[in-house]
């Protein structure tokens, strides 16, 4: 499926469409004329690319200091949370387990 998303704003100011095929970037125009769904964004809002947590608790097998990983990740816009330690090396294989269902990419340190 090929998604375009119109006028987008970037951090320089300047404004795109972009191009998206499964989940990947194809193209950035300034007036792409081909084909796809379009995604509307709101006017002042600005697109980036996906955001990095460094320093999460992304295990909520540990509440109330492990929270739900796509609840501080992707819900958030952040694509890719970094779990600073609520697992350690008797649960690695369930947190593991765990990570692999999430919409969010999972790491832990």
């Amino acid at each position: 499926m090929r998604q375009v998303i119109r006028n987008a704003k970037f951090v320089s100011g300047q404004r795109r469409d972009i191009v998206v095929e499964q989940g990947e970037i194809v193209e950035v125009s300034t007036e792409y004329q081909g084909e796809g769904q379009t995604i509307t964004i709101p006017e002042n809002a600005y697109v980036s690319a996906g955001w990095i947590d460094l320093h999460t608790h992304a295990f909520p097998k540990y509440r109330p200091y492990g929270a739900e990983a796509d609840e501080i990740g992707w819900n958030t816009g952040v694509t890719t949370v970094v779990d600073a330690g609520t697992v350690g090396a008797n649960d690695i294989g369930e947190f593991h387990a765990y990570a692999q269902k999430r919409k969010s990419r999972v790491l832990s340190f």
